[in-house]
C-alpha cells in the first residue's frame, strides 16, 4: 500500500466515506471485519467497539486498544494490493534483498528500509496486473 491520506481516528469515525468501515455482525463476514471500531470519547480517549479486536465475548480488549490508538493517526490508501491468500511469490531480489533483514514485526513500526529498496519494491508494484482487493483473508478458508 501507498498511503494516499492520513486522518486523526475522530475524523476517520466520523467521515461518511468509511461508514461501511464499521464492523456488522448481522451481515456477510467480510463486514464483521471492518477496522473504523474506534468511537472518540470525550475525555480524548477511545471506545473500542465490538470487532476482530476486541475480546471474544466482544468487550475491550485494553491490549490492542493501547497499542491501536497510540497514534492519532489513521493511514488510509486507494494504490494497494491485497492479496490474501492469494500471493504472488515475491521475487528473491526483495526476498532477499542483500542479505538485510527486511520484514515487518507489525503494524506501527517505522521502517527503515533502505531507499534502493524501497525503489525496487515500487518499481515491483508499479508493474503488477491488478490492484484492489485480490483474495480473502488466509485465515478465512
Amino acid at each position: 500500500m501507498r498511503v494516499t491520506e492520513k486522518l486523526r481516528f475522530d475524523d476517520y469515525w466520523s467521515d461518511p466515506r468509511f461508514e461501511a468501515k464499521k464492523p456488522k455482525f448481522d451481515d456477510p463476514l467480510r463486514d464483521a471485519y471492518g477496522d473504523n471500531i474506534y468511537e472518540p470519547l470525550n475525555d480524548g480517549g477511545f471506545a473500542q467497539h465490538k470487532s476482530h479486536h476486541s475480546l471474544p465475548d466482544g468487550s475491550t480488549n485494553l491490549y490492542n486498544l493501547n497499542k491501536d490508538t497510540g497514534t492519532n493517526a489513521v493511514l488510509l490508501s486507494d494504490d494497494f494490493t491485497y492479496w490474501g491468500a492469494n500471493g504472488p511469490p515475491v521475487p528473491a531480489g526483495l526476498a532477499n534483498f542483500h542479505g538485510l533483514d527486511l520484514r515487518a514485526p507489525t503494524q506501527g513500526h517505522v521502517s527503515r528500509f533502505p531507499p534502493d529498496f524501497i525503489d525496487a519494491v515500487a518499481d515491483w508494484f508499479n508493474h503488477l496486473p491488478e490492484k484492489g482487493v485480490r483474495g480473502v483473508p488466509a485465515k478465512w478458508k
